[in-house]
């Protein structure tokens, strides 16, 4: 009887065996899965990151050219500044030289009427 129930016992023995190597195979197989799974999101974050880097440095290089346009556009519009301010002070300087001549003929004028009104 015990050597009747030993037969029974490696059979059990055996399917247990064969359901383990079935659920190792599964896991290898899921295993697999997963690692495919996770390649391909790390390939995706990484193009991800690429361009998110490219959008960076282009949005920097169109930055700085912005700034250099403007720093070449303040360097200009001073440059225009100091010479309306020389032609004003020329204009004024000029202005108030006209009016000394215009003042120095009224008096000459009016004393010269004087002159007259007294001869």
């Amino acid at each position: 009887a015990q050597l009747a129930h030993e037969p029974a016992k490696e059979q059990e023995a055996i399917e247990n065996a064969q359901r383990a190597s079935s659920e190792a195979d599964e896991l290898r197989q899921e295993h697999q899965t997963m690692l495919a799974q996770l390649q391909t999101l790390q390939k995706g974050t990484s193009e991800q990151q690429n361009k998110a880097q490219e959008q960076v440095h282009s949005v920097m290089l169109s930055a700085a050219e912005k700034v250099r346009s403007m720093e070449e556009t303040v360097e200009n519009l001073q440059d225009q500044l100091q010479k309306e301010k020389a032609a004003h002070s020329k204009a004024a300087a000029e202005g108030d030289e006209a009016k000394d001549t215009l003042m120095q003929e009224a008096q000459a004028a009016l004393k010269a009427s004087q002159r007259a009104d007294f001869l």
